[in-house]
């Protein structure tokens, strides 16, 4: 998989290694120690350190955030095409919006009952002081909207969810 950090790209590879994961990243090995603390947040031990690490992701990417630095895994296309899969058997994933990252919810875009097109802004996320605009990957209706302006949204929370615009919500 490719890791890019501070605009550089590197191979990056993550495996089971003796006592946890091994990360290999540009020919440096570091073994890990990963524990779950909540949803989306990891104790992870790293050379003789602990540090808490808040995880998301979206189908083509797993954003690792640790001491305010942001790590962005790309998944490779056969995974990311699986995943896609995946999605599109079940249904629901295309519908439901969620953040990749603990977020700050900046604006809302969409109203319940709007009509949507893939690539219309539906709403704007902050996460470590950089702001994201979550744009529908499909033709829906907004069905839900959990959140508010100036909330905060943990990763794993829906915080729109859209249905087909026939009003069947099954893939």
């Amino acid at each position: 998989m490719e890791l890019i950090y501070n605009d550089k790209k590197l191979n990056a590879e993550i495996a089971k290694g003796p006592n946890g994961y091994r990360l290999i990243a540009d020919g440096e090995e570091l073994d890990l120690d990963i524990g779950r603390l909540e949803s989306g947040a990891y104790s992870i031990l790293i050379k003789g350190k602990t540090v808490k690490a808040y995880v998301g992701s979206d189908k083509e990417s797993v954003f690792v955030q640790i001491n305010g630095s942001v790590f962005e895994f790309h998944i490779p296309k056969e995974d990311s095409e699986r995943r896609s899969d995946m999605d599109s058997a079940s249904g629901d994933e295309a519908y439901a919006i969620l953040p990749p990252m603990p977020s700050k919810v900046v604006k809302v875009l969409v109203n319940v009952g709007d009509k949507v097109s893939v690539g219309d802004g539906l709403i704007i996320l902050e996460s470590m002081k950089m702001e994201n605009l979550v744009k529908s990957k499909v033709d829906a209706v907004v069905k839900e909207i959990n959140f508010s302006d100036g909330d905060l949204v943990d990763t794993g929370k829906v915080i729109i969810q859209l249905e087909k615009p026939n009003g069947d919500n099954k893939g």
